[in-house]
């Protein structure tokens, strides 16, 4: 099994515990292949001390030049390390054809095998559906509003098809058509080159937060196509991939965070060496906290009227 992940020094303790929850259960041999961001050789040797001897390796490819690649300016909000995904046929060996990609603040609950062995027949990329995008997210990048839209935070990608097709300067092409402003980043880039040749696997695999913040109507009511209930309570109750993404409960890294499945996060984080490291501050504002206890405490309503009402007044500021 080949797993990549992309990091920078601030994120590696992350890549740790994705790590040593995939190692715990997984029984394959895993090829864990870092994509660096500048993390220094005595942090990558911290990481590689988590993989016991016939469990797995860590190769390390240094992505500093990826801006370089993408041939245009990302602006300084953005991760760039988010975009180093898109180089993955041009970064690993040539032998390496399928990879299954995972975001850093990701932990990995359960066998993947069923996700690795997916069929990727003449489909670029798996994936799950977004969560939360609207008729404006698809057709911003080219796409019909009732087409499947997919998450990039876990993706298994068909990297022999991608060195076929050329996709990485597909990728190019379309950032540039852009001029480097993509609906969603790195995600908007996958899903507008990609489409049409998507495969939509099971939500378990990549559980993101909004499935444990938002209730399913409202879920179901912003995508389509979207899951069933079910699938999305079979998702929250075995996930196989929990994918801490930003949300309401904030991560579990963050004080006071209000994540149900903290727990599990703290329970892999407790076997690497960050185990001691204390947890980050929450650097939201006071009107984004408001907003997510709003949201998580009273009744759906209120949290629309109230996120109307500051959309407008920052309009009427802007406009000032």
């Amino acid at each position: 099994m080949h797993i990549v992940i992309a990091s920078d020094t601030n994120y590696a303790e992350f890549v740790a515990v994705v790590i040593v929850s995939a190692i715990a259960n997984n029984t394959d041999y895993i090829h864990f292949h870092l994509l660096s961001n500048a993390i220094n050789d005595s942090t990558v040797d911290k990481l590689k001390s988590h993989i016991p001897v016939g469990k797995g390796e860590l190769h390390v490819y240094d992505i500093q030049d990826i801006e370089e690649r993408l041939q245009i300016h990302v602006p300084a909000t953005i991760a760039i390390s988010a975009y180093a995904r898109l180089f993955l046929p041009s970064i690993l060996p040539a032998d390496v054809e399928k990879v299954l990609y995972v975001d850093c603040d990701t932990v990995i609950c359960d066998d993947l095998s069923g996700l690795w062995n997916t069929d990727l027949e003449g489909k670029y990329v798996a994936g799950i559906l977004d969560t939360l995008p609207n008729n404006e997210s698809k057709v911003k990048v080219g796409m019909c509003a009732d087409e499947a839209y997919i998450n990039s935070g876990v993706l298994l990608i068909n990297l022999e098809l991608w060195r076929k097709d050329n996709i990485q300067q597909q990728f190019i092409d379309f950032l540039l058509e852009y001029n480097g402003n993509v609906h969603h980043h790195d995600q908007g880039l996958i899903n507008g080159v990609c489409k049409g040749r998507m495969c939509i696997v099971h939500p378990r695999y990549n559980c993101t937060s909004n499935y444990y913040s938002h209730p399913y109507n409202l879920l179901r009511r912003t995508n389509t196509p979207f899951y069933s209930e079910q699938e999305c309570m079979d998702a929250t109750t075995h996930p196989a991939i929990l994918h801490f993404t930003e949300g309401f409960y904030n991560r579990p890294w963050i004080v006071n965070s209000q994540h149900p499945m903290a727990s599990v996060f703290h329970h892999y984080h407790d076997m690497t060496t960050w185990r001691n490291t204390p947890q980050r501050k929450d650097k939201r504002t006071w009107l984004v906290r408001f907003l997510s206890w709003e949201f998580l405490h009273l009744p759906y309503p209120m949290y629309d009227t109230t996120t109307k009402m500051v959309t407008k007044l920052a309009a009427t500021i802007k406009r000032s």
